[in-house]
């Protein structure tokens, strides 16, 4: 009895796993060939995360950093 239940619990875990990876996978309508130029100029906005510390050396002296402190 106890077997069949572990069986049966993995099983749901197993479909419910797989149902919201197949969930998430959806594509995307700007998709592109593998190899062929993307064409498409829409997005110029992007979001730049950095994982430098402000321990690191050169911090002060980071661009990027100090032009998303100053837009922040």
């Amino acid at each position: 009895m106890k077997t069949s239940t572990k069986r049966m619990g993995a099983l749901v875990a197993l479909l419910g796993v797989t149902a919201s990876l197949t969930a998430c996978g959806g594509g995307s309508a700007n998709t592109v060939e593998p190899g062929t130029v993307n064409t498409n100029t829409e997005q110029t906005d992007f979001k730049i995360i950095s994982g430098i510390s402000a321990l690191s050396g050169g911090y002060d002296s980071n661009e990027v950093l100090n032009t998303m402190a100053q837009n922040a």
